[in-house]
């Protein structure tokens, strides 16, 4: 049985993993999963952006923080994090 909203990707899939595993360590709750999408541009793809939907959004900053910390350069580089 597949979740229809997961990413068909499996580097979509292993993004959104990491980074739900990394913010589930450092004790931040998800109101949703974390969704993760190939960004493009006129020469096809260009990094991977991350949403992140927080149950509680006054630590978005700490969470984006930590992203960028972790994973900025790294492929994961758009953070869209609420």
């Amino acid at each position: 049985m597949t979740n229809r909203d997961e990413p068909k990707s499996a580097v979509l899939r292993s993004a959104a993993h990491m980074v739900s595993s990394l913010l589930r360590r450092h004790e931040f709750s998800l109101a949703k999963p974390v969704e993760a999408r190939f960004r493009t541009n006129e020469h096809g793809s260009s990094g991977i952006a991350v949403t992140v939907k927080l149950r509680d959004p006054r630590r978005a900053g700490a969470a984006r923080a930590l992203l960028v910390q972790q994973f900025g350069g790294g492929g994961v580089d758009d953070f869209e994090v609420a």
